[in-house]
């Protein structure tokens, strides 16, 4: 199996070499597509540049395609390549977290991932025929530290409005109580590290997203 990788961020790439050691990996990264969905919409030229990548992978021998970016994903997963299995990176995470709780905190930095993380889980839900509730939460002060490179604050800015939200001092709705976290962006995993002692549960994508590689290949 080799794995191909469409990022927006050269961050998830140790991220994945990381999770999948003894993997054959491709990667490709676009820092600009972000950006430009971001102030544009997943309009055709984000759809045309995505097909690009996925092609240009598939056409290097890659038989699983993921997507990093939460934002584009969908399209991403919604291309089709023969003998090849395209993932958005959040999938089983959605997947999990629809199985685990009816009422989920969807937690995302940027406003543009919200939409599709939303619809995502919204699909997960009717697939598995569970009901959810969905609750938000928009850290838009840590993004910036995102930008900036200070990958440290970003995560701890992260981890203190969940902890502040789920104390019922945020911005969520106080009649619900989350059964499970989501964040909602790739980027964000390691703030869940830091969250380790609280209930609900966090999930991150990247490393339920290389548990399902792994079970592909198995």
């Amino acid at each position: 199996m080799k794995i191909g990788f469409l990022h927006t961020s050269p961050v998830h790439v140790p991220t994945f070499e990381k999770l999948l050691p003894g993997q054959s990996l491709e990667h490709r990264v676009d820092e600009e597509l972000l950006a430009y969905a971001m102030e544009h919409g997943n309009d055709d030229s984000v759809i045309q540049r995505v097909t690009d990548y996925v092609e240009g992978l598939a056409s290097a021998g890659c038989t699983e395609i993921v997507c990093s970016c939460s934002t584009i994903g969908g399209i991403a997963e919604s291309l089709e390549q023969d003998g090849v299995n395209i993932v958005r990176i959040d999938r089983p995470m959605a997947a999990s977290a629809v199985a685990d709780g009816h009422v989920i905190l969807m937690v995302a930095a940027i406003q543009s991932t919200l939409v599709p993380t939303r619809s995502l889980l919204l699909d997960e839900s009717a697939k598995q025929q569970r009901p959810i509730r969905i609750m938000e939460l928009v850290v838009e002060s840590a993004w910036a530290h995102f930008l900036n490179g200070d990958l440290d604050a970003y995560y701890e800015t992260i981890a203190t409005e969940i902890r502040s939200s789920l104390a019922g001092d945020g911005r969520c709705a106080p009649k619900l109580v989350p059964e499970v976290v989501v964040l909602a962006q790739g980027s964000m995993a390691p703030a869940a590290e830091l969250l380790q002692d609280i209930d609900p549960p966090v999930l991150s994508s990247p490393n339920l997203c290389a548990k399902y590689l792994i079970r592909a290949e198995l």
